[in-house]
C-alpha cells in the first residue's frame, strides 16, 4: 500500500474513506500480506470539514497497526527504493511461513502419528515439555519447570504452560488443566520479579471462541480468534488465556507458539497483555496473603 494521509471518497461524512476501507479488507483477509510505503502526509482542504475527519481517522488506524514501513519518502527513487525493500520483506517471510506450513504435513503419518499413539498423560507432558522449549528459546527466556518467564514490551512476564492432548470437547482431556487460574495463588514466589500468570494452553485440536469463554467462566471477555488459536482475557481478575490450536507433533506445536508472537507483534498487543499481567499479580499476591499456610 502506497499512503499520503488520504482516506479518499466516502458516500456520507460519517463513514470511512474507500482507501481506509480497502486497507482493512487487506488486514481482514490476509494481514501477513500488507505492507505499507508512507509517502508524506497531503495537507487537508480547510473547505472539506467531512474530509479532514476521515483523513484523521485514517491516519490513526495506520498508527495503531504494526505494518512493515520502511524509510522515509521524499521522492520518487525514494519511493521505488521502499517498495522494493517491501517486495523483499514480504518474499522473505511468507517464504518462512510457506517453509513451515509445508513441514507441518498431515497427521496420519509420522510424529503426528506416533503422538495420537500415546496416552493422555504421555501426549500432555510432550506438548508442555515442547511449549515451554519454544517460549524459552524466546531472546530473555528462563524456564522452570512449565513456567517460563519471558520480557514483554520491556518487562518480564510468567508465562505457565498446560496442554490438552485431544479434542476440547472431550471431557477427560479438558479436566486435566480444569480452570488452572484458581491456583494461581501457587506461584505467588515466581511472581517476585514477573507479572502474571498468563495460561498457555496447548491444544491437540482446535480451539473456539465459545469454548474458551466456557474455560474462562466469564462470558462478558476479551476474546480473540487469532491464526495461532485464541487469545482470552477477563477484564475483572485479569486472567489471561493463550489457546494455541493444531499442537499435533513438535513441528505443528512449535509453529502455533511462533504463530501467537507474530501476532503480537503485529497486533502491537504487548503493552495491553504486560498491563493486564501487572494487574494480575497484584490480585495473585492479594489471594496468596489469604491463603491458610498448609495450602501454599
Amino acid at each position: 500500500m502506497l499512503s499520503n494521509g488520504n482516506a479518499g471518497w466516502a458516500a456520507g461524512a460519517s463513514d470511512i474513506g474507500i482507501c481506509h476501507a480497502e486497507l482493512m479488507r487487506g488486514v481482514a483477509t490476509t494481514a501477513g500480506k500488507v505492507r505499507l510505503v508512507a509517502l508524506p502526509d497531503i495537507a487537508d482542504n480547510p473547505k472539506d470539514p467531512s474530509q479532514i475527519a476521515r483523513n484523521a481517522r485514517f491516519r490513526e488506524y495506520l498508527q495503531t497497526q504494526n505494518f512493515f514501513r520502511g524509510g522515509s519518502v521524499r521522492t520518487r527513487d525514494d519511493a521505488l527504493e521502499r517498495i522494493r525493500e517491501a517486495v523483499f520483506d514480504a518474499v522473505q517471510s511468507l517464504a518462512r511461513l510457506g517453509v513451515r506450513e509445508a513441514r507441518k504435513g498431515k497427521f496420519h503419518t509420522g510424529e503426528a502419528l506416533q503422538w495420537s499413539s500415546l496416552n493422555f498423560r504421555d501426549r500432555q507432558a510432550l506438548m508442555v515439555d515442547t511449549l515451554a522449549d519454544c517460549f524459552a528459546a524466546r531472546p530473555g527466556g528462563k524456564r522452570a519447570g512449565n513456567r517460563v518467564e519471558l520480557p514483554v514490551a520491556g518487562k518480564a512476564v510468567l508465562f505457565a504452560v498446560h496442554a490438552i492432548p485431544a479434542a476440547l470437547t472431550i471431557a477427560a482431556a479438558r479436566e486435566l488443566v480444569g480452570q488452572p487460574f484458581l491456583r494461581d495463588f501457587e506461584y505467588e514466589a515466581a511472581l517476585a520479579a514477573a507479572a502474571g500468570p498468563v495460561h498457555v494452553i496447548g491444544c491437540q485440536k482446535g480451539a473456539t471462541e465459545s469454548q474458551a469463554i466456557a474455560m474462562l467462566g466469564f462470558p462478558d471477555a476479551t476474546v480473540v480468534a487469532a491464526p495461532f488459536g485464541v487469545y482470552a482475557a477477563d477484564p475483572l481478575q485479569k486472567v489471561q488465556f493463550l489457546f494455541l490450536q493444531n499442537c499435533r507433533d513438535r513441528t505443528t506445536t512449535r509453529f502455533s507458539a511462533q504463530r501467537f508472537f507474530d501476532w503480537i507483534d503485529q497486533s502491537g498487543e504487548a503493552a495491553a497483555l504486560l498491563a493486564c499481567a501487572q494487574s494480575r499479580r497484584r490480585i495473585v499476591k492479594a489471594i496468596a496473603g489469604e491463603q491458610p499456610s498448609g495450602s501454599r
